[in-house]
């Protein structure tokens, strides 16, 4: 578990979040796997398929994933997914703030942009943190690799969103503020 000692942080979680999808961003593609940790809590997960909400795609970006178009028109409705996804954020950070965390914008673009057209509303807001950008301010280096340290990603999305939170742990461990 991680211990938040920080009197300004300590009525924050941190939600570490990986998505696949079948584009380059929500515009020309659809998210079709999402996976959620929980920092400093790894037993606390959330991880869904989705079923593509548009005709477009991209054989390249779906073959990243190892899925088939066939495949992602079997899997469930995104309307219950994020539902679903939503209820268990406010569960899980009880009276706690959500802070949404991913290793690059990518994700992102496609929670954001699902969250509000399928709730209504993004449980995290409209800042994110960027694993990435928080490993070259960590090193000091707008060139330091954080797959060299993390290692690369399986494009499985709990388990990236899992590896991304413990090279956050790492991170914070190593005396990243938080």
């Amino acid at each position: 578990m991680l211990t938040i000692t920080a009197q300004s942080q300590a009525d924050r979680i941190y939600f570490m979040i990986d998505i696949e999808a079948d584009g380059q961003s929500p515009a020309v593609g659809s998210m079709i796997e999402l996976g959620c940790v929980v920092v400093g809590d790894p037993s606390k997960r959330f991880q869904s398929y989705l079923k593509p909400d548009k005709d477009t795609y991209s054989e390249k970006s779906l073959s990243i994933s190892g899925k088939t178009r066939q495949e992602t028109m079997s899997y469930p409705d995104p309307k219950g997914v994020m539902e679903d996804f939503k209820k268990w954020i406010s569960e899980t950070a009880g009276s706690k703030r959500p802070v949404f965390v991913s290793d690059n914008a990518f994700d992102w673009s496609f929670v954001d942009f699902y969250f509000h057209k399928y709730v209504g509303v993004n449980p995290f807001g409209h800042s994110p943190r960027n694993l990435h950008d928080l490993h070259k301010g960590f090193r000091g280096s707008l060139s330091a690799s954080l797959n060299s340290e993390r290692g690369n990603l399986p494009h499985s999305a709990v388990d990236d969103a899992a590896m991304n939170a413990n090279h956050m742990i790492k991170l914070i461990n190593e005396g990243l503020s938080h």
